[in-house]
C-alpha cells in the first residue's frame, strides 16, 4: 500500500511543478498532496504491517470460502453466485464513482466562483471517500 501512496504523492508533486495548471487545480492537488503526506506520516506502522502481510502471504490466492473463514467446505454454487454478484456490483459502483470523481475534477478546473469551487471540492472529497470504501470492500473479497 505504501508504494501506491508514494506513487500518488510523486504524481501530485510532478503536477504541481507544471506552471501551466490552473489555480483551482493547483489548490485541489495541494490539498490532496497534504492529506496523502499526513496519512503516510501518521499511519507508517499500519502501512508497514500491510506490506509485511502482503510479503508473508507469498502470493497464495485464497478461495472465497477461505476469505469467509470457512476453509473446510467450499461455498455452494448458490453462495458462489451470490459472491460473484456482490463483487460485480461493487465493481460497477467503483466505476460509477470513479467517473463521477473525474467529472467533478474536470468541473473544478473551469469554476471561477470560490463558493462553487468549495462545494465541488467537498463533493470530490465525499465521492473519494466512498470510492475508497468500495475499493477496500472489493479488495477484501478478492
Amino acid at each position: 500500500m505504501e508504494k501506491n501512496i508514494e506513487t500518488h504523492i510523486e504524481k501530485d508533486k510532478k503536477i504541481l511543478e507544471d506552471p501551466t495548471i490552473s489555480p483551482q487545480q493547483r489548490r485541489h492537488i495541494e490539498g490532496e498532496l497534504h492529506e496523502l503526506e499526513d496519512y503516510a506520516e501518521h499511519h507508517k506502522k499500519e502501512i508497514e504491517a500491510g506490506d509485511r502481510e502482503s510479503n508473508n502471504s507469498g502470493g497464495a490466492s485464497q478461495t472465497p470460502s477461505d476469505k469467509l473463514g470457512n476453509t473446510k467446505q467450499p461455498l455452494s454454487q448458490n453462495k458462489q453466485r451470490e459472491f460473484k454478484k456482490k463483487i460485480k456490483s461493487i465493481e460497477r459502483r467503483i466505476a460509477k464513482l470513479d467517473e463521477e470523481r473525474k467529472s467533478l475534477n474536470e468541473n473544478m478546473l473551469s469554476v471561477t466562483d470560490p463558493e462553487e469551487a468549495m462545494r465541488i471540492h467537498e463533493k470530490i472529497e465525499a465521492v473519494t471517500k466512498e470510492l475508497t470504501d468500495a475499493e477496500e470492500e472489493w479488495l477484501e473479497l478478492n
